[in-house]
């Protein structure tokens, strides 16, 4: 008389949880990688880099403010561009400043005067969107917007620290260098 295994002895059931370990680190390297349709040399790029990540080889960057889509926002314009450059390089300059003035209190002041520019830019969206009659330029609202997050990335990245801002550069992962806002989380944080 021969006995069956029972459902608890079988190869599905024995070797599951060293499946589900794999299946979740293939889905963190491969499914994370960006859009569908991308060069092979891309994919294999982002997944080394995604691979680096996840064994801690280099630091994660978490930017929650831009939308995961590596394309290009459709809506920024280059005036939009311009001021974002302009934006940028103010911040960097005043890093520098910072960084070269050892009386201050660094982080502090930089995390201050990033605040108030974040807030004088919300301020005049919001009485702009007040002021308008009937709709508003959906282009002015957009660029209040994409200065603002442009704003608050540079300073959510630099508190991140481990060159965090740099590393989003680099690979493209900024609303800086054109990705969208993440509309959801904006209004969240913003209110528009």
């Amino acid at each position: 008389m021969t006995t069956h295994p029972s459902a608890s002895e079988t190869p599905y059931t024995r070797h599951r949880a060293a499946r589900l370990l794999y299946q979740n680190r293939y889905n963190n390297i491969k499914r994370t990688c960006g859009k569908r349709k991308m060069s092979k040399h891309d994919r294999e790029t982002l997944e080394e880099r995604r691979e680096a990540e996840l064994k801690g080889i280099i630091p994660e960057v978490i930017n929650p403010i831009v939308r995961k889509s590596s394309a290009v926002d459709p809506e920024r314009t280059s005036q939009m561009a311009g001021d974002e450059d302009f934006i940028n390089g103010e911040c960097m300059d005043l890093k520098l400043f910072l960084l070269h003035n050892p009386d201050n209190d660094n982080m502090a002041t930089f995390t201050q005067k990033i605040e108030g520019y974040i807030e004088s830019y919300h301020s005049w969206a919001i009485a702009y969107l007040q002021t308008s009659s009937g709709s508003p330029n959906t282009e002015t609202i957009h660029a209040y917007r994409r200065k603002i997050a442009v704003l608050h990335e540079f300073l959510d990245l630099h508190r991140q620290g481990h060159d965090a801002f740099a590393l989003a550069s680099a690979w493209g992962k900024t609303v800086y260098s054109g990705r969208s806002v993440k509309k959801t989380v904006f209004k969240t944080l913003y209110g528009f």
